[in-house]
C-alpha cells in the first residue's frame, strides 16, 4: 500500500527509490472473482512479534531499521479493518469468508469481528513449518476448534505444512479426514454456511470475565471459613450487660 503525502503511519516504510514515498507491504489474502474487476482483500492485523512486526512499532521508529530482515520481515504493515472476502458469481453472492492468516486463529476477537461483519464460513489459511517435528501442527489446528465451537461456523483450514481440513460448527471434523502435516494432497468438501451469532460473538469477552471472577470469588469465599479457623486468635462477642 502507497500513502498519500502526509497520510503514513510513523512506521511506515520509505521508498528506496522515492524517499518521499512512504509505503507498507502486508501479510494478506485476496479473493479473486471470475469477472470482477474489483479484489478484496484482507490484511493479517494480529502480527507474531519481532518475526512480523516490531511491538510499538509506530512509538519505536527509530528501532524498525535495526531488526527489520533483508526481506522486509519485522516490518509488515498492520491491517486496520477485518472484513469478509466475498464469493461472487454474477450478481449474486456465493458466501462471505472470514480469513484468518495464521496467528489470528489464536485470537478469539479476530473471529468474532469477521462473524460479526457478516462472515458465514470461516478460513483459516497459515505455514506451520516453524512448528515442525513438535506437536505445534496439530495444536495449532485443535485452536481452530475452538473458533468454530465460539462462533458456530465451519472453519477450513489450509495449511502449506500443517494439517488441512474442514472442522464443523460444533468443532466436530468432516467425514472426509484431514491430511496430516508434510503431507501433499486436496479434499473437495461442502462447507455450510451460518448467519446466526452465538452469544459470545454478541457479547464478547466481558462474559468468561464475569464467570472468571464469580469462580474466584466462590473460591475465597469457600477458604474463608478456613482461613478463620486457623487464626492464631479468636473473635468473641462482647454482650452489654447492665450492672
Amino acid at each position: 500500500m502507497i500513502y498519500a503525502p502526509g497520510q503514513a503511519p510513523p512506521s511506515a516504510r520509505q521508498s528506496r527509490v522515492d524517499p518521499s514515498v512512504r509505503f507498507d507491504a502486508f501479510n494478506a489474502a485476496m479473493m479473486i472473482n471470475a469477472g470482477k474487476s474489483d479484489v478484496p482483500v484482507h490484511r493479517k492485523s494480529m502480527l507474531t512479534p519481532f518475526a512480523e512486526r516490531l511491538p510499538f512499532a509506530d512509538q519505536l521508529t527509530f528501532a524498525m531499521s535495526w531488526i527489520e530482515w533483508g526481506v522486509g520481515i519485522s516490518a509488515w504493515g498492520k491491517g486496520q479493518t477485518r472484513l469478509p472476502l466475498p464469493v461472487v458469481k454474477g450478481s449474486d453472492t456465493l458466501a462471505r469468508i472470514g480469513t484468518i492468516i495464521c496467528i489470528e486463529s489464536i485470537y478469539p476477537e479476530v473471529a468474532r469481528d469477521l462473524v460479526n461483519n457478516g462472515s458465514d464460513i470461516l478460513c483459516v489459511i497459515t505455514n506451520d513449518a516453524w512448528y515442525n517435528g513438535t506437536w505445534g501442527p496439530e495444536q495449532h489446528y485443535d485452536i481452530a476448534r475452538m473458533r468454530a465451537i465460539e462462533q458456530r461456523r465451519n472453519v477450513i483450514r489450509c495449511a502449506n505444512s500443517g494439517v488441512s481440513g474442514i472442522i464443523r460448527s460444533d468443532g466436530s471434523e468432516d467425514p472426509h479426514p484431514a491430511i496430516a502435516p508434510m503431507t501433499q494432497g486436496a479434499v473437495m468438501v461442502a462447507a455450510q454456511r451460518s448467519g446466526d451469532r452465538t452469544l459470545y460473538a454478541v457479547l464478547g469477552d466481558p462474559m468468561p470475565i464475569l464467570g472468571l471472577i464469580l469462580t474466584l470469588l466462590a473460591v475465597v469465599s469457600a477458604r474463608i471459613p478456613l482461613i478463620l479457623r486457623n487464626l492464631p486468635f479468636r473473635f468473641t462477642s462482647i454482650e452489654n450487660t447492665s450492672l
